[in-house]
């Protein structure tokens, strides 16, 4: 009865992740469209990830299940994170504590996957090399690939405008 109840403790500590829940459908869904793609992708986080409700909370909610964690989005841009993972609890802003276990899951499972495959990858194969090598030599940054935080684009009919002309230029 013991080992019944460690191995279910055990396998807990990787369930509900939403990373590995988005990459879990999309490697089941790789015949659909991307539209498709990201709303079975969704839906499956949200029949599958874990809720919790706090002690004391008047508004409930949280994007993760502890009070201070963040979420990684490699579907986004796997690299960054991969480059960052042995330094994100010594880094001097907003450090974030990653077991070893879950560096594993991200060097095996997730980055593996979503190399090549992410937005990050997607944007750069369709730019410009006027406009890819101010963005490679850190001159300006074009987006924010790692959370797809697409709302804080000023002026973004303009940009996105800028951005097709680009790939039309570009022969894309």
């Amino acid at each position: 009865m013991t080992r019944n109840r460690i191995q279910i403790l055990k396998n807990q500590l990787f369930e509900n992740k939403r990373a590995l829940l988005y990459t879990e459908s999309y490697k089941q869904t790789s015949k659909d469209s991307a539209i498709i793609r990201r709303a079975k992708s969704t839906a499956h986080i949200l029949d599958n990830v874990e809720m919790s409700i706090r002690e004391e909370e008047l508004i409930v909610g949280n994007r993760t299940t502890k009070p201070r964690s963040g979420i990684i989005s490699p579907e986004m841009d796997p690299y960054w994170i991969n480059d960052e993972l042995d330094t994100l609890e010594s880094r001097p802003q907003d450090p974030f504590i990653i077991s070893e276990g879950d560096k594993k899951i991200y060097r095996e499972v997730l980055y593996p996957y979503w190399a090549g495959k992410s937005l990050k990858d997607f944007i750069n194969k369709r730019l410009i090399p006027e406009v890819m090598e101010p963005v490679d030599l850190d001159i300006f940054k074009l987006n924010q690939t790692d959370k797809g935080q697409g709302h804080i684009i000023p002026k973004f009919e303009t940009v996105r405008s800028l951005f097709l002309i680009s790939f039309v230029v570009g022969g894309l």
